[in-house]
């Protein structure tokens, strides 16, 4: 099922946004006044569903699932997840259509936030093409120099890669660890017996730091050293644990290699704070401007003068 901050997405950018700017070259001839984009929904394609009067097209599916974070794109294909996205278009077509009908499309304030929105929206995508993807094509050349300045950052912690099996009773952990003892597959113990929600997955836990477990549990985890070593009975608020160690990794520094994708994200932070406000007057200084009201002038001048004496102190 989709979230409901995807279902937002979905409403507000799909359809509002991305949906809306589309109206045809005669219309924008046509307008007087500020260009406000279209909220109609795009043509194109086969008509695959209507709300009222209005035909919504195979394109205005095909934007909202363009629409849909990285996180969904495997789902772009999946029947379900495009039923739910053309049931939310028809939706908000409906909302759409009622609004229209109130009026609000004319409101000013309703106008005001429109172009707002949109030159926001035209800011943002200015910022992406002259600084974001710049920075996204960063190699290792950068990115290794970056990683040594900063390695106290990447410090890793002792953690341990374990299995367990939960049980309710002393008495049952007791007979499960002797099998154990004389050869059992802890794997198969754990699927059958363990009560955790572990269970399906042979009891395994991945990586955890000490600090991610309860104290019994991460003493008795952290005191095992050899891939294979089982602990005893473990009691905690749980129940009582049997532990198994499939690997034991000491605090160390990272590697650039481990770590890469975190550093280029890092970097990535780093560099756009520090290039927004240089990207930002290098716009200004291509638009030159000038305060023309005189209230306004001296406390312009006195802002701007602030602004310099921050930038030249960063």
């Amino acid at each position: 099922m989709l979230t409901m901050n995807v279902r937002v997405l979905v409403l507000a950018a799909a359809v509002l946004t991305a949906a809306g700017c589309s109206s045809t070259p005669s219309e924008q001839k046509a307008a007087t006044g500020p260009t406000l984009p279209s909220l109609e929904l795009p043509s194109g394609g086969k008509i695959i569903a209507k709300v009222g009067d209005k035909e919504i097209s195979e394109q205005a599916l095909t934007d909202a699932l363009a629409s849909l974070p990285p996180t969904m794109a495997a789902q772009v294909d999946n029947p379900m997840v495009k039923a739910q996205l053309l049931d939310q278009l028809m939706t908000m077509e409906a909302i759409f259509q009622e609004a229209k009908a109130k009026g609000l499309d004319l409101d000013p304030t309703i106008q005001r936030q429109m172009r707002r929105a949109a030159r926001s929206a035209m800011a943002q995508a200015l910022f992406e093409q002259d600084v974001r993807k710049s920075l996204e094509a960063t190699g290792d050349d950068e990115l290794k120099p970056w990683f040594e300045q900063h390695a106290d950052r990447y410090n890793e912690p002792e953690k341990v890669h374990a299995r367990h099996i939960l049980v309710t009773t002393a008495g049952e952990a007791k007979i499960i660890l002797a099998r154990l003892k004389k050869g059992a597959d802890f794997v198969e113990e754990a699927k059958t017996h363990s009560t955790g929600p572990s269970a399906p997955q042979g009891g395994d836990l991945g990586f955890f730091t000490h600090d991610q477990m309860v104290p019994e549990f991460a003493d008795a985890a952290f005191a095992l050293k050899n891939p294979g070593d089982l602990s005893g009975v473990v009691k905690s608020q749980f129940g009582y644990h049997i532990i198994r160690l499939e690997e034991h990794v000491e605090a160390h520094q990272a590697s650039f290699e481990e770590v890469r994708d975190k550093v280029k994200q890092d970097f990535i932070q780093s560099e756009q704070n520090r290039r927004t406000q240089t990207w930002m007057q290098s716009v200004r200084d291509a638009h030159p401007s000038v305060v023309l009201d005189e209230s306004l002038k001296a406390a312009a001048d006195q802002h701007s003068a602030q602004q310099s004496a921050e930038d030249q102190a960063q």
